[in-house]
């Protein structure tokens, strides 16, 4: 997820980019890169200019490796968007068979649904309507994080778009935090959402999702979060 990385919000700079495929050349035979640009189009902020991933991938002999995945999911209406694969014309010819081998054919109805409702808006008015909604939530998520952070009770990123922040616990005590916040009616995602096979072995990071909250309840839920890490602290 090169840009609003879930969960932490990095944004890949090109010398990034390029400096993973120069990597992945070295061992390139039978290696796919799934480069999931979910957030392609979704910056609150001011976000690094990134080039094209297929250029980099053909100027680092890697254009073969390289499966570009998005979707209007979370532009549109989220788990019912449309679904984009760019890759070389060679994996292309092979996908489209294995495809319709599979299945009948796409959703026709949804991309017609797509189509119409994109004649009426541009993806960028979209994508400001979206912004209206979900930039003062993550403002009101990072007021009360800044506040944690100059305590000395966490650390974490500002992301400049996308939906999620990352929360790590400088004492080592997500965990006590979670459960704490779940025993006065705050649901948390439960400790090691955002590690391989959910194993947080140092304790710290929590991922916090505040764009299902209205602003009212979000307010509310962070003063809680807020003080239960004092409380632990």
């Amino acid at each position: 997820m090169p840009r609003h990385s879930n969960p932490t919000g990095h944004s890949y700079s090109d010398a990034n980019v390029s400096g993973m495929f120069n990597l992945i050349a070295q061992k390139k035979d039978n290696f796919m890169i799934l480069w999931d640009n979910a957030y392609a189009c979704h910056d609150l902020k001011p976000t690094i200019k990134q080039s094209s991933a297929n250029e980099i991938a053909k100027n680092c002999g890697v254009w073969d490796n390289l499966f570009h995945l998005s979707s209007t999911s979370k532009i549109t209406l989220a788990g019912s968007g449309i679904a984009f694969l760019s890759m070389s014309s060679p994996n292309i010819n092979q996908f489209i068979d294995y495809r319709n081998s599979v299945t009948p054919g796409p959703n026709k109805m949804n991309q017609g649904l797509h189509v119409e409702y994109f004649k009426t808006i541009s993806l960028e008015e979209q994508m400001n309507k979206l912004k209206e909604v979900i930039l003062p939530k993550f403002e009101l998520t990072e007021q009360y994080l800044s506040e944690l952070q100059q305590e000395g009770l966490c650390e974490y990123k500002s992301p400049t778009g996308g939906y999620f922040f990352t929360f790590d616990s400088t004492s080592g005590k997500a965990k006590e935090i979670i459960d704490h916040c779940e025993q006065l009616g705050l649901k948390l995602l439960p400790l090691g959402s955002c590690h391989p096979n959910g194993i947080d072995s140092a304790n710290r990071t929590i991922r916090i999702a505040p764009t299902f909250p209205d602003l009212q309840s979000l307010e509310r839920c962070m003063q809680i979060f807020s003080k239960v890490v004092k409380y632990l602290n």
